[in-house]
């Protein structure tokens, strides 16, 4: 883990405090032309803390945290967009899915800005904001880690 963006090192101390067997698995950074080739199909720069996050790590894959989270993988992303996996706007907003819970849900956010995370259901199409920001949501992920490995029944987590 890196500390130059604090929500991946806070990801990182969150993830020690998960047993053993639910660790998560954090990928190695993108290569320069990965995301260069993710930055082509958008046809747009990456916004920086997307980029950071991806020159840091490729993917986090948490699966064994609650009913489990893979964030990133841009050979996942360009495929999902590729596959039209999900509707490519919201309210007029081009985004792509930034994540996916076990359940088939996505986390959606806008292409080339910063800008809220929305859940998408898979089972009504339907959204739900549950990130101002991707810096919020990595730090929100870190706290679903945190919670789970508390074991509180009482949290509310983004997957499920």
């Amino acid at each position: 883990m890196t500390d130059n963006f604090f929500p991946h090192s806070r990801i990182g101390l969150a993830a020690r405090t998960l047993p053993d067997d639910a660790r998560p698995i954090f990928a190695a950074a993108s290569s320069a032309d990965k995301i260069a080739e993710l930055e082509s199909v958008f046809g747009c720069n990456l916004q920086p803390a997307v980029r950071a996050f991806f020159e840091t790590h490729d993917s986090i894959s948490a699966l064994d945290v609650h009913c489990g989270y893979y964030i990133g993988g841009i050979d996942m992303i360009i495929r999902s967009l590729q596959r039209g996996d999900y509707a490519p706007n919201l309210n007029g907003t081009a985004v792509f899915p930034i994540g996916s819970d076990g359940g088939g849900n996505a986390f959606l956010m806008p292409v080339g800005e910063d800008g809220p995370i929305w859940k998408w259901s898979h089972e009504t199409g339907g959204t739900t904001q549950i990130a101002d920001s991707f810096k919020v949501f990595l730090e929100r992920l870190a706290d679903d880690f945190r919670m789970y490995a508390a074991g509180n029944a009482s949290w509310t987590f983004m997957a499920g």
